[in-house]
């Protein structure tokens, strides 16, 4: 996945996808009152102004979210997730430009 900008402070860590021109993707994780949740919002004016922002996973997320963007401005958001039996799964979600959240995909996993 190509690399993102990687801002962080003790309250949040996030990654911001550019794509060249004035198109962003950011996507982040936060566990505000105790829920790990992966969120991402858009940009289409070099990020002077966000959509709102959506949950790519609100159940499971454990952080260590990336996010990159392909030519035709799809936003790939992959983060690490909780399986009910204890392991962990390293997943990939699809955030289209017109907002439509693709099905999530597990593209490894850890016992």
């Amino acid at each position: 996945m190509p690399g993102g900008l990687f801002a962080s402070s003790r309250a949040a860590r996030c990654r911001l996808a550019p794509d060249g021109g004035d198109e962003l993707a950011v996507a982040w994780f936060t566990a505000a009152e105790g829920r790990g949740r992966v969120r991402a919002a858009r940009s289409s004016d070099g990020g002077r102004t966000f959509g709102a922002a959506v949950d790519i996973d609100a159940d499971t997320a454990l952080g260590q979210v990336g996010v990159a963007l392909d030519d035709d401005g799809t936003a790939f958001v992959s983060w690490w997730r909780r399986r009910a039996d204890g392991g962990t799964d390293l997943a990939l979600r699809t955030l289209g430009r017109d907002g439509v959240l693709g099905t999530p995909t597990v593209i490894a996993n850890s016992p």
